[in-house]
């Protein structure tokens, strides 16, 4: 309850943030090849973990993220396999 008006904050962004994003992925869609886009925005988990790295280490008030080398590699494993799964569908 003490972070309440701050996290209220910061999942407001994030939703903006989202939102802003699906646009643009609609846009991207109408605009151009399916498959080019969905390939793309494959590689979103890999920037969700470099900002959640980044944030833990500069604002760990805001995130504490484990940031072990076995679980960083494990997490980029995981979004190599994931990458790898969008390229073979398309």
């Amino acid at each position: 309850r003490e972070h309440g008006k701050k996290v209220i904050g910061v999942i407001s962004l994030a939703e903006i943030l989202n939102l802003v994003g699906k646009v643009f992925i609609t846009i991207a869609i109408a605009t151009g090849y399916v498959t080019l886009v969905n390939a793309l925005s494959s590689v979103q988990p890999f920037f969700v973990l470099l900002f959640a790295v980044i944030l833990s280490i500069f604002y760990p008030s805001i995130i504490k993220e484990e940031l072990n080398k076995p679980i960083i590699v494990q997490k980029l494993v995981a979004i190599i396999l994931m990458f790898i799964g969008a390229i073979l569908t398309t």
